[in-house]
């Protein structure tokens, strides 16, 4: 239940946002997107990067 209220809650404050942002907020959306498609594979797929990164 406490979920369903959170997600509604997110929905809306997006929303309101998208609203008012005047297309900035789908700009930085986007650009999460775009930074998140190149860094992830670069963080799984290097060897270097994986043995820097252990406990």
């Amino acid at each position: 239940m406490g979920l369903i209220f959170l997600y509604n809650v997110l929905v809306n404050q997006v929303e309101i946002l998208v609203e008012e942002d005047n297309g900035q907020f789908i700009r930085e959306i986007v650009r999460a997107c775009l930074y998140a498609c190149i860094w992830i594979p670069y963080f799984i797929r290097f060897k270097c990067v994986r043995n820097t990164f252990v406990n």
